[in-house]
């Protein structure tokens, strides 16, 4: 009996510390993200600006060890599927581009995981979701 209360506290030990750290990666990433987030979502809007010719909101947050920007299209709303199908492709063409920006934030806080933009519809309907993982 008094193995199995030993080996559950260390397991409950376990779990805490493991717990502990992901909080504090988190509290890593969002402190770069309070940091420079501004500055990356004001360059992913210039970007899709420039090369779509349309206007779109975003917001950046960090989840799951990552960070999430979501770009929603002012112009954009009520698209087919193949169209949505056609951005993606083009996303997945260039997704070379996304693994190096992920490379470069890790250069920063190596905490970050993963980097993921969502393209949504005006109404936040998804079209396209890019993921560049460690």
């Amino acid at each position: 009996m008094k193995k199995v209360l030993s080996l559950l506290l260390v397991l409950v030990m376990v779990c805490s510390f493991a717990a502990c750290g992901e909080d504090s990666d988190t509290a890593k990433i969002q402190a770069y993200i309070d940091a420079s987030g501004q500055d990356l979502v004001d360059g992913m809007e210039e970007i899709f600006a420039s090369s779509s010719g349309m206007t779109c909101k975003s917001s950046i947050k960090a989840e799951d060890s990552g960070i999430v920007i979501t770009i929603k299209v002012n112009e954009i709303d009520g698209l087919t599927k193949d169209q949505k199908d056609l951005m993606q492709s083009q996303y997945d063409s260039v997704q070379s581009t996304f693994d190096g920006l992920l490379d470069e934030m890790q250069k920063e806080v190596p905490e970050v995981k993963h980097f993921t933009i969502k393209v949504c519809e005006k109404d936040g309907d998804l079209i396209a979701k890019i993921v560049a993982k460690d």
